[in-house]
């Protein structure tokens, strides 16, 4: 994708969006600007393979690679992702058919009309990645929708917690939360945990 330099229309629900329906991206700047890092799409990759969750959910697809990564991990789990764009989805969907993840379901639409449906019929959510609108109150929104299916061992994960003084507003908010018990701030991404018998507890790591 770094290598490709057609164009694709892109439809952005999230911040950033400066109230034009479509703006015009290549792949490649998608893919160099868009996607998790490396480091931090290995780091999602550990963590899936160390908890071993039945069920992923990603909000926020784009082009797949966090995605890839996170499914990769645990090719018998079950993982959806949802993407407000059709047509970075449907890069998505081709990247995972070509490296073969048999077990991910795209979803495409408005994070508030698909997450609502998703999540009345979902089983209890091991792993969730929120990487999508990075603005305060949709991301509390999402967040608090699905703290209805955490359990004493789901893991969370919030991107780019300190983006903006909105998201890091958020981030304080989230650790005060009745539910959370162990935080972890690692710049970039956020930890939440939810087991009761750990002290309320928020640590900072320079990752």
């Amino acid at each position: 994708m770094l290598g490709d330099d057609s164009l694709v229309k892109i439809r952005d629900f999230g911040a950033g969006f400066e109230g034009k329906k479509y703006v015009e991206k290549k792949v490649s700047f998608i893919a160099s600007h868009s996607c998790k890092s490396q480091k931090y799409s290995r780091l999602l990759h550990r963590l899936a393979s160390y908890f071993r969750p039945s069920v992923i959910l990603e909000l926020g697809t784009s082009v797949g690679v966090s995605g890839m990564y996170l499914a990769s991990a645990v090719p018998d789990s079950e993982m959806t992702t949802m993407e407000g764009c059709e047509n970075t989805a449907l890069i998505a969907k081709s990247n995972f058919i070509e490296a073969g993840l048999r077990n991910v379901r795209v979803e495409t639409g408005d994070f508030d009309s698909l997450l609502p449906a998703y999540l009345s019929e979902s089983r209890p959510l091991d792993l969730v990645f929120i990487d999508g609108n990075h603005r305060m109150e949709p991301l509390l929104r999402y967040f608090n929708a699905c703290v209805g299916k955490a359990h004493a061992n789901s893991c969370f994960v919030i991107d780019d917690i300190n983006w903006s003084d909105e998201m890091k507003e958020a981030w304080n908010v989230i650790l005060k939360h009745p539910k959370v018990y162990v935080t972890i701030d690692l710049f970039m991404l956020g930890l939440v945990f939810f087991n009761s018998d750990h002290s309320k507890q928020n640590f900072t790591i320079r990752f």
